[in-house]
């Protein structure tokens, strides 16, 4: 499901308690016998989001967690047979890393081999994730990153204006693979530390998380508990960064 109707939370979260727990007949009172569970997807796990009102407003995640313990009190377990896609899971990084490599490719900036090794490699990160039914984003903690990430982020860091440079020296990052230098970076700007920062840094490198401070994150030198790599005032100053970064990366040294 995508983001329930506006103001109509009632009315989503009693019929969508009524189709789980009838196994997709809201009307019938008990599941028929042998009947299958509906499975639920969910595309957004935001628990807040940055809107038109000056605090952040309640996103899908808040739905969930709404319907979760609904569903709790109902009949005493947690919702089953539910799956949460979107940032900070990993499927929407895979997808935009493997379609820039490709978009790259027709470029002539890389091998197509090494495109071709990592759409595989996604396939089969793909699979593991779904054989599994994903309750909540699970936070990566390792250490380390690649010098040619680094350097990235020490050459983004030198262009942003004082006020702006507040890198966190060691966020927590995903292992890397064997094809995790196909792009030289590749900068995650988002305003949610929950959402865009932390997806970001699970995805390790080449992704570089850009913290703006022009939603749901505004004031502090770095979120505390999803610490982005930098900090700027707003998406300009993010973009004017990370192409001061990729003039000395590997990407503009085969424009």
């Amino acid at each position: 499901m995508s983001d329930p109707a506006g103001h109509h939370w009632y009315q989503d979260l009693q019929l969508l308690t009524d189709v789980v727990t009838s196994h997709g007949v809201p009307a019938r009172p008990q599941p028929v016998a042998g009947s299958h569970p509906i499975e639920l997807y969910f595309s957004n796990p935001d628990l807040l989001w940055a809107a038109e009102y000056s605090r952040p407003r309640f996103g899908q995640g808040a739905f969930s967690t709404a319907l979760d313990a609904l569903h709790r009190q109902v009949t005493g377990t947690p919702l089953p047979n539910a799956h949460w896609f979107g940032k900070p899971n990993p499927e929407p990084y895979r997808l935009a890393e493997e379609l820039l490599t490709q978009q790259a490719v027709q470029m002539g900036l890389i091998d197509p081999a090494a495109a071709n090794i990592l759409k595989a490699e996604n396939s089969t990160a793909a699979a593991h994730t779904a054989a599994a039914t994903v309750a909540q984003p699970v936070a990566v903690d390792s250490e380390g990153a690649s010098s040619s990430i680094d350097k990235g982020k020490r050459d983004m860091q030198q262009h942003l204006h004082p006020q702006q440079q507040h890198l966190h020296h060691e966020p927590p990052q995903a292992p890397q693979s064997s094809t995790g230098q196909v792009l030289s970076a590749i900068f995650a700007v988002g305003d949610n530390p929950a959402a865009d920062i932390r997806g970001a840094n699970q995805a390790g490198p080449p992704w570089v998380s850009v913290l703006v401070r022009t939603g749901v994150f505004t004031e502090g030198l770095n979120s505390k508990s999803d610490p982005a790599h930098v900090v700027v005032t707003d998406v300009l100053a993010a973009v004017q960064a990370g192409l001061h970064g990729a003039r000395t990366s590997r990407w503009h040294s085969m424009r």
